[in-house]
């Protein structure tokens, strides 16, 4: 059996919801799931592997410029909205992380330890009780490496 995706599995959990309203450019975490899901971030972090955090920037940037031109060839309606959003978060991101992409592994590393959390305690309290859960929200963490990142841009 194939393992499902963790975005897959928590993109509508409400909590999930915030956080991608709040800390971290939905659209990335949307288009780019498999890719950051692929990262392994925690080392990263936990090793302050400043090249290879390099080299997710970089990456990352690539595959969100990719996706914007793939979408902008489509013949959908809504297109050229999200090529423009896409191509505005990689080169905000090209600007905010340049220097410090360790903080956009951080960053990463903490949504997705975020999102897990959040799968477990939907797995383990009743549907009527996962809205209003007493688990504390986003990882404090989060929230400042995001708002320093959105100071930087």
């Amino acid at each position: 059996r194939k393992k499902m995706a963790l975005w897959a599995q928590v993109q509508s959990l409400p909590r999930v919801q915030h956080l991608y309203r709040t800390s971290f450019p939905l659209e990335v975490r949307h288009y780019c799931a498999g890719f950051i899901e692929a990262q392994p971030l925690a080392d990263m972090v936990a090793r302050q592997n400043s090249e290879q955090a390099g080299q997710l920037l970089q990456q990352l940037v690539a595959l969100l410029e990719a996706k914007a031109q793939e979408i902008a060839a489509s013949d959908s309606a809504s297109a050229y909205v999200v090529q423009v959003r896409l191509a505005d978060i990689a080169h905000q991101f090209r600007e905010a992380y340049a220097e410090r992409p360790l903080m956009l592994a951080r960053l990463l590393s903490e949504c997705l330890a975020f999102e897990q959390a959040e799968l477990h305690l939907h797995r383990q309290l009743p549907v009527s009780s996962v809205s209003s859960a007493s688990a504390s929200a986003a990882p404090a963490a989060t929230a400042a490496t995001a708002a320093a990142a959105t100071a930087a841009a």
